[in-house]
């Protein structure tokens, strides 16, 4: 080295992670010393490998240097570590609030796709055997080295926590599958999928509609207009607004259910209500009132059991037995009552009966038509083969109609089979009602006292039991007119 002084000397100087060193190089030195081996030997005796990458840097600064300034260029720099990537669980399944593609951002007349906020929904569902999710495995990430040639260590990244049971299944290479379905319910690590779906508060617009494949509670009510359907048991806790309930098990309706102009139901099993009023639709099994069924349209495929309740007003179809305590009002509501009802087969009876009655028509038209023919002294070839046509139409619209009143007769004699009157009144009957049976609607005339029992006699007609005397309904009931009857 040139003796020169050390406030005048050039100086290599380490960072403190080792990772960079910079040369500097004061005002005053002679550029003529400033060569690349003098600047190299500062370099190694800091025990600085003296790599190519190194050399050239060292080069660049001494030719970029200009004479009467101080320079100050980096001349080493380390390689750091690149750490591991921690490990993380991707989620497959959309998120309540997520958009796709079919969301528009704005209400306008040519995004007619737009999600309404009916169908906006809370919860995650998933099916049996959807893939949900993926566990990435964290990476181990690449050592580094410092200028002096020590290795940097880099860190194996952290692996994802995943804390769930048997509803899901981690599969060998991270799949998240699905065992079964539900709900799929997230809180920071854990992840769970419910096979009941609980509402915490009321279905509305926080919610949007629910389309459940299980068990569904709901600890408030229904808003007008929602729709919460199930495949399963559905039960609700407040009060049903004007809302569409749809289940394939049983439905509670512990606060009643207030339908309005738009509330419907179908019930795959029992149905359980506080009251009912204003509903429409089905129960394909027993319907137990605790207190009132008012203006309802109603098939019951199994029994009424409201033996503490009145039914009022609407139309029932009743297909088994039935218990209430009071039937009608006093002002003479319209109630009708369907006894005997059999929504099943009755469609089927009815599509025979058209059958028949078009067959018959048929069978005239063609008979009229065949003996005009016969009258002719000389039919030309076009008419003779007119007769022929209609010989074999008639003939398979005989066999038609045949086929068909034998099959009514048969379904006809399983109706009658099958049929069930049996309504219990305990407390009282009043006017106005309607009974329609096997297709005769009757108008009650005067209140009748309970207990009263409506039942079919050995003739299977309807008859008023009271007292063990059995009434034809004739006796206490008028025709009903076609504005009267169900």
């Amino acid at each position: 080295m040139p003796d020169t002084p050390k406030d005048r000397d050039i100086s290599v100087k380490l960072a403190p992670d080792r990772m960079t060193a910079e040369l500097k190089v004061p005002a005053g030195f002679d550029a003529e010393h400033l060569t690349t081996v003098y600047v190299e030997q500062a370099a190694s005796e800091k025990n600085i490998h003296l790599t190519d990458e190194v050399r050239s840097a060292i080069d660049r600064a001494i030719r970029e240097r200009k004479p009467g300034e101080n320079l100050t260029a980096t001349i080493a720099e380390g390689t750091p570590a690149e750490h591991g990537q921690d490990g993380y669980v991707q989620w497959l399944v959309k998120e309540p609030d997520e958009k796709t593609d079919n969301d528009q951002t704005e209400n306008t007349d040519d995004a007619p796709h737009s999600l309404s906020h009916y169908d906006r929904s809370a919860f995650i569902m998933v099916k049996r055997g959807q893939k949900i999710g993926k566990i990435h495995e964290p990476t181990a990430g690449e050592d580094g080295r410092e200028i002096c040639g020590e290795v940097v260590k880099a860190h194996m990244g952290t692996a994802a926590k995943l804390d769930t049971n048997d509803s899901i299944e981690i599969k060998p290479a991270g799949d998240l599958i699905a065992t079964c379905r539900g709900v799929l319910l997230r809180e920071h690590s854990r992840a769970v999928i419910e096979s009941q779906l609980e509402v915490n508060g009321y279905v509305d617009f926080s919610t949007g509609h629910i389309d459940f494949c299980g068990d569904v509670l709901i600890t408030k009510g229904v808003r007008d207009l929602f729709r919460v359907k199930a495949d399963g048991n559905i039960e609700i806790r407040g009060l049903i607004e004007s809302a569409t309930i749809i289940c394939t098990g049983d439905l509670h309706a512990k606060g009643g259910f207030a339908g309005g102009e738009d509330g419907t139901v179908d019930v795959g099993n029992d149905l359980h209500a506080r009251y009912l009023n204003d509903v429409s639709g089905q129960v394909h099994h027993n319907l137990i009132i605790d207190k009132e069924l008012l203006g309802s349209d109603l098939v019951i495929h199994g029994n009424l059991e409201a033996p503490r309740a009145s039914l009022v007003g609407g139309t029932i179809q009743l297909v088994g037995s039935g218990t209430v305590n009071e039937l009608g009002s006093p002002g003479g509501m319209a109630t009708n009552i369907v006894l005997g009802a059999l929504p099943k087969l009755e469609p089927l009876a009815e599509q025979l009966r058209q059958i028949i009655r078009i067959s018959e028509q048929q069978l005239e038209e063609l008979t009229v038509e065949n003996e005009n023919l016969k009258y002719l002294k000389k039919p030309n070839a076009e008419q003779k083969e007119r007769m022929t046509m209609i010989m074999c139409d008639f003939s398979m619209t005989e066999t038609r109609l045949k086929k068909a009143q034998g099959a009514l007769e048969t379904l006809e004699e399983r109706m009658e089979q099958d049929r069930v009157v049996d309504l219990t009144v305990t407390a009282r009957a009043f006017p106005a009602v309607v009974f329609t049976y096997r297709g005769v609607a009757m108008k009650l005339k005067n209140e009748l006292r309970g207990p009263v029992h409506f039942c079919r006699n050995p003739r299977n007609d309807l008859v008023v039991e009271t007292d063990g005397i059995q009434t034809p309904i004739e006796k206490l009931a008028s025709l009903a007119n076609a504005r009267e009857a169900a």
